[in-house]
């Protein structure tokens, strides 16, 4: 696993004085650094040394630069990644684009030819590992995080306001925006190749665009499926007999501990998820029908993300503890993230499906709006700003539109996939050289998305092609309960109906979760009156009366100070800079 930074000079410009430096002080908060210098070119780089192997590969003429796994797969086989790596990097430095189609994980790589020099950065089919370009004055940048072009000085900051709205409502930019104009995140399916100083992009891969499959009957479909999420699973683990798992009470992460267990491994799970919760109680009964080495981590009210790295801090401390060596292969573990959306089309509903395909996506996106409340109220904006409300659904449509060669069901589907999903582990990339560990994404390879999109949706919606593929189970894994969304197929086994339910109950207790809005409410009006607070676009006045309320228990407005925490967050950031 390795993060890395690009510098590069447009025809007609040179790069900054003391670039070099600049590049090498930022990418050393992640790691040791490694810089490669040729005309009008810089690259630095470090490796997390996360993955047993080393994301870098370099020669007296070349560099590859690898953050995340390829997965590249020849005869629809997993090479490993060792083997990955070098005929990615050997492919595109013979400007062979076709290996790209090939590459079925999530990761993004840099290949410099230093002897041309030429610069080709790739982002995998759906951009999951993402990857950052901004340009100013004649120079591009690209990194892999955020933060580095965030603190890049050489790189002035100015707020996108749609997409800080996007980001309110969804949680997320859509598209390829970031919160700043003039830096954007690369589409997913596409490089970018920066040679004689110029830089373009091209795209190598399309979700957007149907393939022409052959209809296929049911059981084919779910067997088709079936088989490439186990040839996901099976082609990242590569010979590795002892693995380290996430195991909540739910569907996805279930899946794949399933399949790793089939395969013979030793697997270690962990659940963090709260006392007295659903999630917890089930993920202790799946670990005992599979029969793995399970670790809970129950306690305190900490919030999920914290969660999740304290409860591997805890795991790594008993297995010292316990005399243990820490094996490189544990500090990649597997997760269910993507599972939900993917395959269990959450999100979408069959109401959905009907308008998109009675009423047009035009329609549909009205009520994919209204279903997951993705909407922002006008009074959160001043008067002169309040077209920012109708940004969400305006989005909607332009994503949907981009997806019209589609199935209507399909589209509205997709739309989910490329930008919830797409961005759904943003966080964990941008943080992970802080918090020590990876992740396999058996849920995010190319051939299960693409086995998914060839089914009718209407098989899938509400989870129910997955509840068909939970009767296959191994362990008599389908006889034990696992948590089902409000609203999709309930879960067929019978289980204490008194257990918090995560969805529909919270994740934690109901003080615990009021105490957590209170104190968000509590942070933002504490940053009202700062100097930096965007008061051109956010109403002061009103905002201040509404979380007045809602700290007095009168109403309940904790909603704006999530929604406008994304404003002021970019806004401090840009004045830092300032």
């Amino acid at each position: 696993m390795a993060v890395f930074m690009l510098a590069y000079a447009l025809e007609g410009s040179e790069l900054p004085n003391g670039v070099v430096g600049r590049l090498e002080s930022l990418v050393s908060q992640a790691g040791r650094v490694s810089t490669w210098a040729a005309s009008g070119m810089v690259v630095v780089a470090a490796d997390l040394q996360l993955w047993p192997t080393s994301g870098i590969l370099e020669s007296q003429t070349s560099v590859v630069v690898v953050a995340g796994d390829p997965v590249l797969c020849v005869d629809d086989v997993g090479v490993g990644r060792v083997a990955s790596i070098a005929r990615l990097g050997s492919k595109l430095l013979a400007g062979d684009r076709e290996v790209l189609a090939h590459c079925e994980g999530t990761y993004c790589a840099l290949v410099v030819d230093l002897t041309r020099p030429r610069a080709t950065v790739v982002a995998d089919k759906l951009g999951v590992r993402p990857v950052y370009v901004g340009r100013h004055q004649g120079v591009v940048y690209v990194a892999t995080a955020l933060w580095m072009l965030e603190q890049l000085a050489d790189l002035p900051k100015r707020c996108d306001w749609r997409a800080l709205a996007e980001v309110a409502a969804f949680g997320y930019p859509l598209a390829d925006r970031t919160p700043y104009e003039g830096i954007y995140s690369l589409p997913g399916g596409t490089v970018l190749e920066c040679e004689v100083g110029h830089v373009l992009s091209h795209a190598y891969w399309s979700w957007r665009h149907p393939m022409m499959s052959p209809a296929a009957e049911p059981d084919s479909q779910l067997q088709s499926v079936e088989s490439a999420f186990q040839r996901a699973v099976d082609d990242r683990l590569f010979g590795d007999r002892e693995c380290l798992a996430f195991l909540s009470g739910g569907m996805d992460s279930r899946y794949i501990a399933s399949r790793l267990r089939q395969q013979g491994v030793e697997l270690h799970t962990l659940n963090f998820a709260p006392e007295g919760s659903a999630d917890l109680s089930f993920g202790r009964l799946a670990a005992q029908a599979m029969g793995t080495r399970h670790m809970e981590f129950g306690a305190g009210d900490a919030p999920f993300a914290q969660r999740k790295s304290d409860a591997i801090a805890s795991w790594r401390r008993q297995r010292a503890q316990e005399g243990h060596l820490e094996a490189a292969n544990t500090r990649v573990l597997w997760s269910g993230d993507g599972g939900s959306v993917v395959l269990g089309h959450v999100y979408l509903n069959d109401e959905i499906v009907r308008c998109a395909r009675e009423q047009g996506l035009d329609m549909a996106a009205r009520v994919i709006q209204r279903h997951n409340k993705y909407e922002l109220s006008q009074h959160m904006f001043t008067s002169r700003h309040r077209a920012l409300a109708a940004v969400p659904l305006q989005g909607i449509r332009d994503e949907l539109r981009r997806c019209a060669a589609h199935e209507p069901g399909r589209a509205c589907h997709l739309f989910f996939v490329l930008n919830d999903q797409r961005r759904h582990l943003v966080e964990h990339f941008e943080h992970v050289h802080e918090l020590g560990f990876d992740l396999h994404l058996p849920f995010f390879d190319g051939r299960l998305i693409q086995s998914i999109i060839d089914c009718p949706v209407e098989l899938l919606v509400n989870h129910r092609l997955y509840n068909r593929l939970f009767e296959r189970l191994p362990f008599g894994l389908g006889q034990v309960p696992w948590q089902a969304y409000p609203g999709h197929e309930p879960c067929p086994v019978k289980h204490d109906e008194s257990l918090r339910r995560q969805w529909s109950d919270g994740w934690f207790d109901a003080a615990t979760e009021r105490q957590k809005r209170l104190d968000t409410v509590d942070a933002v009006r504490a940053q009202l009156h700062s100097p930096a607070f965007p008061a051109q676009v956010l109403s002061q006045p009103r905002l201040a009366v509404a979380l007045q309320l809602t700290r007095l228990g009168w109403r309940d407005y904790s909603y704006l100070a999530t929604g406008i925490q994304p404003f002021l967050k970019a806004s401090q950031l840009v004045a830092s800079h300032a």
